[in-house]
């Protein structure tokens, strides 16, 4: 939970504001998120607004979610992506998603699988590895991700690595 430092004070928990461990109760602002981590938000106020700041890569980069099922990610990169630009290897098409959040409410707006282009073909939807809608099975590659949208896995697979692209788009 954020709060203020006269928050923070008052509480008797720290003389400064930030982020503080909602169960402890603790200063949590020294936290650390490894690359491509992501998290969730619950508001019950409106008119919030987050500023982040960090590393920016050029270089396409892998977020592994081996033994993990549930993988926040966001799109951390400065620049609208569309799924075609992020892959998937070790993913089992039948068990296996990626749900593109919706911000509003955080339900699903898209749920996706991965095809490998022989899958692809051997169901007659498509002739190229990528991004499926797990209901239409339809391409869905053209899909547009903006900075800081989110989406997240629900793995049954234990090896899943989900590959970014770099901050420039490949030519």
């Amino acid at each position: 939970m954020w709060l203020t430092k006269a928050e923070a004070q008052e509480f008797e928990v720290g003389d400064k504001a930030g982020w503080y461990d909602s169960t402890s109760v603790e200063y949590a602002g020294d936290m650390t998120f490894d690359l491509g981590s992501g998290f969730m938000t619950r508001f019950s106020s409106t008119g919030i607004k987050f500023q982040y700041a960090g590393q920016v890569f050029d270089q396409a980069f892998t977020i592994p979610c081996a033994n993990k099922v549930y993988v926040m990610i966001p799109n951390a990169l400065p620049r609208t992506i569309t799924a075609s630009e992020i892959s998937a290897t070790g993913w089992d098409w039948e068990s296996d998603e990626l749900r593109i959040l919706n911000p509003a409410n955080c339900a699903n707006s898209k749920v996706l699988m991965w095809l490998t282009k022989s899958e692809a073909q051997e169901f007659e939807v498509g002739d190229k590895a990528g991004w499926y809608d797990s209901t239409s099975v339809e391409y869905a590659g053209d899909l547009t991700i903006l900075p800081g949208d989110g989406f997240m896995t629900r793995l049954s697979s234990d090896n899943v690595s989900i590959n970014m692209p770099a901050v420039t788009p490949a030519e």
